[in-house]
């Protein structure tokens, strides 16, 4: 009913013409009463009839601040900004306006043009050079050694040789610091450490046994079995990265972000050497003839060899970010070496905000890959990933994300998130929960699956010259759980 006496009395105004005197009296006694929709109705009945200056816009900011719509807000107060430029006021919702829309680099621009004795003021603001420090580690554990470890299982009569390597339990940290440099532009650096057991395992037969001696009527006859070893090697890979993004405020909605990621790889590699030994060995003994009868067979011999290999991978990248009332459009480049796969992507992602802050929000984000290996072979993909958030009470945030499309050797985040990894990443679902715990510390917990898959390498004898292999893959998954601290300077 009210809403509809509002409708009814505003309907007025559009039936005339408004004049400057009506709408600066009216804006203004809404803005005083607190009628924040009236305000923001009249406001824009105003502006759809030319009008457009500072105080209105200044009083329609701070009536959809009031109602927490900070992406209508920071429109309204980005305009009263081109009337006036020293309002300190002004500055500071503008300030607010965009941290409360997590975008930091826009929100220390605006706060950095007040006056250093009233910008002391501000919350979650400081004037060090150090803007924040965050830090976090994390437990990656596994069920690939489980489900895949036993190949005596996937022994059959023709195997020959299985080699499978497994992965194992890791431990992940991750250390960065945001500097701010000027007014327009940060630079996030980081350290991240990650160790990962590997294990190694090889199966195989080497010679015969003798089981057993059968007499019939004319021969004894000699019966084997094959001779089966397994070995197994326990490795460590240990990965050292350095991370650097610088985000630069262009403008008043573009922000251009240059990134560079450095992965130093340590693990240790085994080389499998086979030797063949041309033997024979009895078949039976014929009592007629009084002599033994041979066969000839291959006596296997395998050299296992550990040799320490390292890595120097690298992604490069550039993305720019433009936002909008409701949204934020990002687009993207890259190039990339990771495991012997030199690579090309593009990036393209929406994020958006239905309410106009962050008690609602999601992102979609899509790659293209095209990657070459080391033996010149190429193929190409498409990465997908959702992202959804929600505030449910006023100190913890949820949000979910789920990604798919061969996540293996790809990353995400402006490349803060690398995958550099051998086996198949089917996909990912990812929870988290983000903890403001006073004004400048905040605590994020994040859970990942993973669904993977790795391969092992099966020889057999198909009764031809020589034996032949195929590749079997095989399912497993992964979960880590990652904790996080943010210091706010």
């Amino acid at each position: 009913m009210l809403f509809g006496l509002l409708l009814m009395s505003l309907s007025s105004y559009a039936d005339e013409s408004l004049d400057f005197i009506t709408l600066d009296k009216e804006t203004y006694r809404f803005y005083q009463e607190g009628k924040w929709d009236s305000l923001i109705l009249l406001g824009n009945e105003g502006l759809s009839q030319g009008f457009d200056y500072y105080y209105l816009r200044y009083r329609m900011g701070i009536a959809y601040y009031a109602l927490e719509n900070y992406s209508k807000a920071e429109k309204h107060f980005q305009k009263a900004h081109e009337f006036n430029r020293r309002d300190e006021t002004l500055l500071t919702y503008l300030y607010y306006a965009n941290l409360f829309l997590n975008r930091e680099n826009r929100a220390a621009y605006y706060a950095r043009q007040i006056k250093p004795e009233k910008r002391r003021e501000l919350t979650d603001f400081s004037d060090s050079f150090v803007e924040k420090v965050y830090l976090e580690a994390g437990l990656l554990g596994g069920d690939d050694l489980e489900k895949n470890g036993d190949l005596a299982r996937d022994w059959t009569d023709s195997t020959i040789y299985i080699e499978n390597q497994l992965s194992d339990n890791a431990l992940y940290t991750h250390s960065g610091i945001k500097f701010r440099l000027t007014p327009r532009l940060g630079l996030y650096t980081a350290v991240n450490y990650i160790r990962k057991k590997k294990i190694n395992k090889y199966r195989y037969y080497t010679d015969l046994e003798r089981d057993s001696i059968v007499d019939t009527e004319y021969t004894q006859d000699y019966y084997y079995s094959m001779i089966q070893e397994e070995k197994s090697f326990s490795s460590t890979v240990r990965q050292l990265q350095v991370y650097l993004k610088a985000d630069l405020l262009l403008g008043r909605d573009w922000t251009l972000s240059p990134y560079l990621h450095y992965l130093n790889v340590g693990y240790r590699k085994f080389d499998v050497s086979y030797i063949a030994h041309e033997v024979s060995a009895i078949a039976y003994f014929d009592k007629l003839q009084d002599e033994y009868v041979y066969f000839d067979y291959i006596r296997n011999q395998y050299k296992f060899k550990r040799k320490d290999t390292s890595l120097n991978d690298y992604i490069v990248g550039i993305s720019a970010v433009k936002h909008l009332d409701y949204f934020s459009f990002s687009l993207g480049a890259s190039v990339s070496r990771l495991n012997f796969n030199d690579q090309l992507a593009m990036h393209a992602g929406v994020s958006y905000f239905p309410l106009g802050n962050l008690k609602l929000y999601g992102s979609t984000n899509v790659s293209f890959y095209h990657q070459k290996n080391s033996e010149t072979q190429k193929d190409s993909k498409i990465i997908f990933y959702q992202q959804a958030g929600v505030k449910v009470f006023p100190r913890l945030w949820l949000e979910g994300s789920f990604g798919t499309g061969g996540l293996e050797n790809t990353y995400r985040e402006s490349a803060f998130v690398v995958y550099n990894v051998y086996d198949k990443i089917r996909y990912l679902l990812e929870a988290n929960m983000i903890i403001p715990l006073s004004e400048h510390v905040e605590l994020s917990l994040r859970y990942q699956f993973r669904a993977k898959e790795s391969s092992y390498l099966h020889y057999y004898n198909d009764f031809m010259e020589k034996p032949v292999y195929n590749i079997i893959d095989t399912p497993y998954n992964e979960q880590m759980i990652i904790g996080g601290l943010t210091w706010n300077f």
